[in-house]
């Protein structure tokens, strides 16, 4: 871990600063007084849903996951996945790159099971990105319809429904074209996939109660979504920043407030966080287990 961490550091540091610059420009254009009254007023009971609803859609992930990696050859008990995702959480923190616990879980793996194909295990991942992010697309594109956004483009609704009835399909040609091993588990990837997305919705609602948002639901939600997306870049560290920025330039299009806007994003990450510093409890028993195992193949 150390090694890897050193190797990585100046991407780290990147990071860092593109995170910095970007709230530092999102605290510069919000009142803040507003935003720290929406903090320290957030109703804890809200959180605390929001974080079971939070934690409730990773869980999901994690079979939909464990999913793609039974296509892929893996023999992994459903506990076993759920502790590598959880550990995949926790280094995407750190780690470069959205894919860094990805990537380190690929490895885990392979050192576990040496017949396992990385291409394979990669592609799983990949897939298991793909199809996150194409439930996101599709619910960004609904709600953007239902929201307040009213920029003068003639059919805009048509369009947007338009394209969310086309991005499953796109997706499973997708599969079918490059990735036909996993074909199979289109659809049983799929319904877990909007059980995720709607878990991540109901924990957005949570923190909006939290916050004492009334209205304009539609609109917090389409750049929740948005947000989503642009927070997958690896570009900030844990979309931190990046979040801010997407419900900062959406307010001038939509009706949300920018000061609770910010106040909902960084309510967000640290439920994210927090979710995520579980996977310390596993870094320990799983170097252990790959030490043993070395030693017994040595």
């Amino acid at each position: 871990m150390i090694l890897v961490l050193k190797k990585y550091g100046y991407k780290n540091l990147v990071k860092l600063a593109l995170t910095t610059i970007a709230l530092f420009f999102v605290f510069s254009k919000i009142d803040v007084s507003s935003f720290t009254k929406s903090v320290v007023n957030s109703n804890i009971y809200a959180l605390i849903a929001a974080l079971i609803a939070f934690n409730v859609s990773k869980i999901i992930a994690a079979f939909r996951l464990l999913r793609f990696y039974e296509l892929a050859g893996v023999q992994l008990s459903a506990i076993s996945n759920l502790t590598f995702y959880y550990l995949g959480m926790f280094y995407n923190l750190f780690l470069p790159g959205s894919v860094g616990g990805d990537a380190y879980k690929v490895y885990l793996l392979k050192q576990n099971q040496q017949e396992l194909s990385v291409k394979k295990l990669i592609s799983a991942s990949l897939l298991d990105r793909i199809s996150g992010v194409s439930l996101l697309f599709v619910m960004a594109a609904v709600f953007l319809s239902l929201s307040s956004f009213d920029l003068p483009i003639a059919y805009l609704d048509i369009y947007l429904w338009g394209l969310a009835l086309l991005i499953i399909p796109g997706y499973y040609l997708i599969v079918q074209l490059f990735f036909p091993t996993f074909v199979s588990g289109f659809m049983v990837t799929g319904v877990y996939s909007f059980f995720v997305q709607t878990g991540q919705v109901i924990c957005a609602i949570f923190i909006l109660m939290a916050l004492g948002v009334h209205l304009h639901f539609w609109d917090y939600l389409t750049l929740f979504m948005l947000s989503s997306v642009f927070a997958i870049l690896p570009l900030t560290i844990g979309g931190f920043g990046a979040r801010e920025l997407v419900f900062l330039f959406g307010s001038r299009f939509m009706q949300v407030n920018e000061s609770v806007s910010v106040a909902f994003t960084v309510s967000f990450f640290l439920i994210s966080a927090l979710s995520s510093l579980m996977g310390l409890l596993f870094i320990q028993g799983i170097d252990k287990k790959l030490l043993l195992k070395q030693q017994h193949e040595s």
